[in-house]
C-alpha cells in the first residue's frame, strides 16, 4: 500500500498513543507510523504533533508542543517501510527563544523560510530556510516582542494576534493568518499589517485553519459556526463552501486539497471527510472514521491516487 498522506491526531498526556504521525492510503488506509522512535535522542519525544511540511528535498519537519520543550524538528527520508529517522531540530523553546510556544500552524514563505504560529506568545515566527547555511535562524521584524517574531501579539499592535492558528500564503505573498477570536488577517513580506481580510462582522466565529486552492481561492474552517466558508477572491466576503442542508462538520480541522476534494477533519466526531471542490457536496463516504482521538493536521506527501497511475 502507498503512503499517501501523513495525519497527526490531538495527542497530549491524557492520550500518549496519539502523539504520533500516522501514514495513509489514498483510500484512508493506515499504512505505518512515520516517525521511527529508536532514532529518538534521549531527551526527545513527540507530544502534541500540530502542523508538517515537507522540504523540496523530501525531509518532514514536524511541529511538537512538548511543555519547556517545543519546536520544530527534522525528520529524514522515508525508508523502505516508510519510516522516518529524527535527524536535527531546526528550532527549540528556550531561554534564547521564548516565544516558540505551543506551535500550531506552519507553512514556507516564497524564499523558504519557515513560519510557525504560536498560541501562547500569540504571534508568528519566522526561521531560515532549512536547505541553506542559515536554517533555524530567527529572523525577526518585531525585535521588542523577541527573537522571531514576525507578526506581533495584540498587545503591541492594534491588528496584532490574540490566538493565531492557521497560516498560508496566498497569491500576493502575503502571509495569512487565521486569529481564532479575531479574524483572517494578511500580513506582507517586511512583517507589516496589510489588511483585514474576514472578521466576526463578515461572519466567522472562531477561524481555526485555512487552506488556497489552485484558483487562489480560500478555504476557512470554523469551529464556532460549524462549517468551512471559502473566499472566491481578494475583494469578496466569505461564503459557507459546505451546502447547509448537507454535512456539516461540527469541529472542522485538518483542513487539505487534493485533485478535485477538500478533505475536512472534525475534532468532535473524530473522522475526516471529502467535499467537492466544485459545489461542497459531500463524499457519500466518510474518507476516514472512528479514529482513536482527534484529528489536528493531514498532509498530502503524493499529490493525486497512485493507484489510478
Amino acid at each position: 500500500m502507498t503512503t499517501t498522506w501523513y495525519l497527526d491526531l490531538h495527542g497530549g498526556k491524557d492520550n500518549p498513543g496519539a502523539n504520533n504521525v500516522v501514514g495513509l492510503t489514498s483510500d484512508g488506509e493506515g499504512t505505518v507510523i512515520i516517525p521511527s522512535e529508536d532514532t529518538f535522542p534521549d531527551d526527545f519525544r513527540i507530544m502534541k504533533p500540530r502542523a508538517m511540511l515537507l522540504l523540496d528535498d523530501g525531509r518532514l519537519v514536524l511541529t511538537s508542543s512538548q511543555q519547556n520543550h517545543a519546536g520544530l524538528f527534522i525528520f529524514g527520508l522515508p525508508n523502505w517501510q516508510g519510516r522516518r529517522a529524527f535527524l536535527d531540530a531546526l528550532a527549540v523553546e528556550s531561554p534564547e527563544n521564548p516565544l516558540l510556544s505551543h506551535p500550531y500552524g506552519m507553512t514556507r514563505g516564497p524564499d523558504g523560510s519557515i513560519y510557525v504560529s504560536c498560541q501562547d506568545s500569540s504571534t508568528v515566527l519566522r526561521y531560515g530556510n532549512p536547505l541553506s547555511d542559515q536554517g533555524g535562524r530567527p529572523i525577526t521584524a518585531w525585535p521588542k516582542v523577541g527573537a522571531a517574531c514576525w507578526i506581533p501579539p495584540h498587545k503591541h499592535h492594534k491588528h496584532g494576534l490574540h490566538a493565531p492558528r492557521g497560516i498560508a500564503f496566498g497569491w500576493d505573498d502575503h502571509l495569512y493568518v487565521s486569529d481564532r477570536d479575531k479574524g483572517i488577517s494578511a500580513w506582507n513580506a517586511k512583517g507589516t499589517f496589510v489588511r483585514v481580510v474576514a472578521d466576526k462582522d463578515s461572519g466567522l466565529i472562531k477561524p481555526i485553519q485555512i487552506v488556497f486552492d489552485s484558483q487562489q481561492r480560500l478555504f476557512i474552517g470554523d469551529r464556532g459556526a460549524h462549517t468551512v466558508w471559502i473566499m472566491d477572491g481578494p475583494d469578496s466576503k466569505p461564503r459557507r463552501f459546505i451546502p447547509e442542508d448537507t454535512h456539516q462538520p461540527k469541529l472542522p480541522s485538518a483542513l487539505a486539497i487534493d485533485e478535485d476534494w477538500l478533505y475536512v477533519g472534525d475534532r468532535d466526531r473524530r473522522e475526516i471527510r471529502r467535499y467537492r471542490l466544485s459545489d461542497g457536496t459531500p463524499d457519500e463516504k466518510i474518507w476516514l472514521r472512528d479514529l482513536p482521538d482527534s484529528p489536528e493536521f493531514l498532509l498530502n506527501v503524493i499529490p493525486g491516487n497512485p493507484d489510478r497511475r
